[in-house]
């Protein structure tokens, strides 16, 4: 924080007086009628009305002394009056990099005064320490994998610390771990299923009766292994016809599918980097300003 130096006008009477003094002849001396009083009037300039002016106390005129006997005032005129004061107004500059220039307002209005910058004089001081700040992201995989298999840079927006915004990161590969996380996922078999009788279609050798809603159900570890699959990671939901029956070359079939889930272990792909922030300045800037005239 610094100080700004303005100048501020200050609103006072200026008096325009006269004052006047009659003086008298000492006595002993010989003086006419006409000597024996003298008066004598001052004008000058004051602060207030009440301001008096210093008179001598005799004088001496002709080679006659005289005495102060009374002493008047009268106001001629009043008018206002300017004096001037210093004052200060405080004001903090932005942080900027350092060697940058301040970029001050070449004139400032303020009470309805204008001033005018005269000069600015700038210093740069330590405003943050140099530090890093440590970022770290991950993705979740439901299949092994390696890290040729994955990519190498992962973008990870995370807040700075130093400045409260948000900032992307462009974070390496640092290693795969598998979790203790499991779970099942969802997938599917389709089938095709070919006309044996009026009453059976054929699949596998196996026959299947065409009214049946569930047309697989009973044959869930040949249909499993029918795909390379096991019972032992894989799970039969339920089957069920899609579409009509129809022909082609002469024989009829019709399609059906079996919804399944898949037991998976996720793999979980770890990724490092950091916000290196370096030292950073505050630019302080004292102006020098003066009233417009």
């Amino acid at each position: 924080m610094r100080k700004q130096k303005k100048r501020n006008r200050k609103m006072l009477i200026s008096c325009l007086l006269t004052g006047s003094i009659l003086l008298s002849a000492l006595p002993g001396q010989v003086v006419s009628a006409g000597e024996k009083t003298v008066t004598k009037s001052k004008t000058y300039t004051a602060d207030n009305k009440n301001q008096t002016y210093d008179f001598p106390k005799s004088i001496t005129k002709n080679g006659k002394k005289y005495l102060l006997r009374v002493t008047k005032y009268d106001v001629l005129s009043e008018k206002p009056a300017k004096k001037e004061k210093e004052v200060q107004i405080s004001r903090k500059s932005n942080v900027k990099a350092k060697g940058k220039k301040a970029d001050f307002p070449k004139q400032i209005k303020k009470d309805g005064i204008t001033y005018v910058l005269q000069n600015v004089d700038q210093k740069d001081v330590e405003y943050k320490k140099a530090y890093t700040q440590s970022v770290t992201g991950y993705t979740d995989y439901d299949h092994q994998v390696s890290s040729s298999q994955v990519p190498a840079i992962k973008t990870i927006t995370v807040k700075n610390a130093a400045t409260g915004k948000m900032e992307k990161v462009q974070c390496k590969l640092s290693g795969i771990t598998k979790t203790s996380k499991s779970g099942w996922q969802n997938t599917h078999i389709n089938i095709t299923f070919k006309n044996y009788d009026a009453d059976v279609y054929e699949w596998q050798g196996k026959q299947i009766k065409k009214n049946t809603t569930n047309p697989l159900k009973g044959y869930e570890s040949e249909l499993l292994k029918s795909v390379g699959a096991s019972k032992s990671d894989h799970r039969v939901l339920r089957s069920y016809w899609v579409g009509k029956p129809y022909t082609k070359n002469g024989m009829t079939y019709r399609n059906a599918r079996a919804d399944v889930q898949r037991s998976v272990a996720y793999y979980r792909v770890n990724y490092r980097g950091s916000i290196k922030e370096k030292k950073r300045w505050e630019l302080y800037i004292q102006p020098t300003i003066q009233e417009k005239r």
